[in-house]
């Protein structure tokens, strides 16, 4: 599956390194360089300026300001090869990140989803998971006091009421707070998610107090079980994480199901 965020990325570590070639000195500047074979095989550098053609030859008093124009040549260059690529891949990102137009019909029209069947299985399916009886971490209930769009839901924080509202929001399949044995021991996983299209489950581990040492060390500690029961992010576990500085944003929870869920 196409990893927007990833692609996301990659377009903005384009950009960064485009913006800093723009900044080369000299960038605008009509002087290039020329390399000229003389017959005794030795290679001489001149400086020409574009309009007047005319030429300076490179001795040790403009070797420096030829160093600078050697850098502005191969950042145009670079430039060249850059530019396309940003804006093939944020046409590409523009077309990927609109609605699909089957699943808009889809909802406009969910009688039609009664008349195909194996859409049919895939959803009674994820609807007898999802409403299932499971095992779920009531442990410290004094701390589940978040309220949900969902009556009678509650979470242990703003941010998984937040997660839990935009998965409603998208009709994403999930379990809260379910307890799995993984790698033998017993933890809580913060959701468990079903992929709407292709019915792959999905671990999603919310880290929502990375600011804290003895919360980091309980988050490592689960790592490595979850590593151990092959749950790696962005294989089959989704991660988002916060501290109190840097909360959860909803666009990164949108992003987050968009890429993996839908």
């Amino acid at each position: 599956m196409l990893n927007l965020k990833n692609l996301t990325y990659y377009c903005n570590s384009l950009k960064s390194e485009r913006n800093q070639l723009l900044q080369t000195p000299g960038l605008d500047s009509d002087d290039y360089l020329v390399s000229r074979k003389r017959p005794n095989g030795k290679t001489e550098l001149y400086i020409r300026t574009k309009k007047s053609r005319k030429e300076r030859y490179v001795n040790n008093k403009l070797l420096a300001e030829a160093q600078v124009i050697a850098q502005k040549m191969i950042a145009r260059k670079k430039l060249e090869d850059i530019i396309p690529k940003i804006n093939a891949i944020e046409n590409l990102l523009s077309v990927l990140k609109q609605e699909s137009v089957s699943e808009a019909y889809l909802q406009k029209h969910p009688w039609l989803s009664q008349l195909l069947p194996q859409r049919r299985s895939n959803s009674d399916k994820m609807d007898a998971w999802k409403n299932e009886p499971y095992d779920r971490n009531m442990s410290h209930p004094e701390k589940i006091i978040y309220p949900t769009v969902i009556p009678n839901l509650f979470t242990r924080s703003k941010s998984e009421s937040m997660i839990v509202s935009r998965l409603a929001f998208f009709g994403v399949p999930y379990h809260y707070d379910e307890n799995q044995y993984i790698d033998g021991v017993r933890l809580a996983m913060d959701f468990i998610c079903i992929n709407v299209n292709t019915g792959k489950k999905w671990y999603w581990d919310h880290r929502g107090m990375l600011d804290d040492k003895s919360y980091i060390e309980k988050t490592l500690y689960c790592e490595g079980h979850y590593l151990n029961a092959g749950i790696i992010s962005g294989i089959n576990l989704i991660v988002t994480s916060e501290t109190s500085s840097h909360p959860l944003d909803v666009q990164d929870v949108d992003q987050m199901i968009q890429d993996y869920l839908l």
